[in-house]
């Protein structure tokens, strides 16, 4: 209040002596002038004791602050246990107004920071700088980060901070498994894949600065380098071999690291295979016995690539009187994939039936042709009653087969699981001797181990 009297009373002691001197018409100009700068002075000094501090140069009091950091991150690499590095992070005011930095908050035990006084201001368009130090206390990664809380819309702003304690004693050493590392064949146009683990097998921290392989047919995916690995830590690589071309092939993987010996390299092996496209049946061919006309009779057949590229299967067809085929159409199989057809005979006449089906593919032995075989006969009065008791697990039906034989082979009789526990074979023919058995069939369509077998001699 003091320095507001004193302003008040300087303006007005001027005012007075400028028009004084206004009425003294010998006054000239050049004394005027003076005492216009002298009232520039004393009004300056009078802002200065009315506000107590003077504003910084290039500051507004007005606007926002806004805080950045460079870099955004700090990695102190790798660093002997009991000893220390520092790096400086910069903490700038892109704001428009003055940025208060509050406080400083380090988490992560190795990491401290130093040479900034809190709270500090900072102007518009400055900076700052804070000294951050990574001393390890243990071997291995650590993991930190620095918060830095003030008045700006963005705050707090967080910085990472990481870094690996080396044993201050003994050295790093490398190995790979499996070395060397060999693919076999594999078809071109193919791939496979295989792991290879890399370990610090010495006593002090391996930095492994870069990998490269060799040979167009390699390829690796697996930790960013640089990688550190403290002793006896390991990574995987994912190693994949994709052949361009059909033949030996070779290559090699290298490991730059701070290993004596450096760079270790493990040999790459492969073979191309030239592209195979077959198809086989199981079984190659059916055969239905006799089947009352009218009736309906099942059987399947797996079709298998056994080949060492995709099969594209286009149609399943049958042909033959009373032959029909489902499933198997617009179905594409990879090497060693299966897949399943039903074919079913429906005799509309007494009489031998041959057919055939004829399965169009890719493959380098389509059509595959499955030969099919049965009869139409009439029914008669004779037919083999069997009957069985339930079983006590949940089931959704029975199947029901017959051979001519113990030994078999043995023929499924129903097209479908039946939930009765009993069964009619009326395609039996005269003078002829019939073992049958029964399977369970699950929800989930699993099939059970055969029942006991019944021998029928048909009189």
């Amino acid at each position: 209040m003091r320095g507001l009297v004193t302003l008040e009373l300087l303006f007005r002691d001027i005012r007075s002596l400028a028009h004084a001197m206004l009425r003294v018409s010998e006054l000239d100009i050049r004394s005027l002038s003076l005492l216009l700068v002298l009232f520039g002075i004393v009004a300056m000094t009078g802002c200065v004791a009315a506000t107590g501090e003077k504003v910084p140069s290039g500051s507004n009091t007005s606007g926002d602050p806004l805080i950045t950091v460079s870099p955004t991150s700090l990695n102190f690499g790798t660093e002997t246990v009991g000893g220390s590095v520092s790096q400086t992070l910069i903490i700038y005011n892109v704001g428009t107004a003055n940025l208060s930095i509050t406080q400083l908050a380090v988490t992560g035990t190795a990491f401290n920071f130093a040479n900034l006084t809190l709270p500090a201001t900072v102007a518009a368009g400055r900076s700052v700088s804070v000294t951050v130090t990574f001393k390890p206390t243990t071997a291995g990664s650590a993991e930190g980060s620095l918060s830095v809380t003030s008045n700006s819309t963005s705050a707090p702003i967080i910085v990472g901070l990481t870094g690996t304690g080396q044993s201050s004693g003994g050295s790093p050493g490398i190995s790979a498994s499996p070395a060397p590392m060999a693919f076999g064949s594999v078809a071109v146009g193919s791939y496979a894949t295989s792991p290879l683990v890399v370990t610090n097998s010495g006593s002090a921290n391996l930095t492994i600065s870069n990998i490269v392989e060799s040979g167009s047919s390699f390829s690796w995916t697996g930790p960013t380098v640089p990688a550190t690995l403290t002793p006896g830590q390991k990574a995987t690589l994912t190693m994949d071999f994709s052949p361009k071309s059909a033949g030996s092939l070779s290559g090699s993987i290298s490991f730059t690291s701070n290993a004596a010996g450096s760079p270790l390299v493990v040999s790459l092996s492969g073979t191309g295979a030239g592209a195979t496209y077959s198809l086989s049946a199981n079984p190659n061919s059916l055969s239905f016995g006799n089947v009352t006309v009218g009736n309906t009779s099942t059987l399947d057949v797996t079709l298998t690539n056994t080949g060492n590229s995709n099969i594209q299967i286009s149609t399943v067809t049958a042909s033959g009187n009373g032959y029909s085929v489902t499933g198997g159409s617009n179905v594409t199989l990879t090497p060693s994939q299966s897949t399943s057809i039903a074919v079913s005979l429906k005799p509309g006449a007494t009489g031998s039936d041959s057919g055939t089906v004829s399965v169009k593919s890719n493959a380098q032995n389509s059509p595959l042709s499955i030969p099919l075989t049965g009869a139409g006969v009439q029914s008669n009065s004779k037919s083999v009653a069997l009957s069985w008791v339930a079983s006590t697990s949940q089931v959704m039906g029975y199947n029901v087969y017959r051979g001519t034989s113990t030994s078999g082979p043995y023929t499924k009789l129903n097209a479908s699981p039946d939930a009765n526990t009993s069964y009619a074979d009326s395609t039996v023919s005269d003078s002829k001797t019939y073992y049958y058995y029964v399977t369970s069939v699950s929800p989930s369509n699993v099939e059970s181990s055969p029942s006991n077998k019944v021998t029928v001699t048909v009189p």
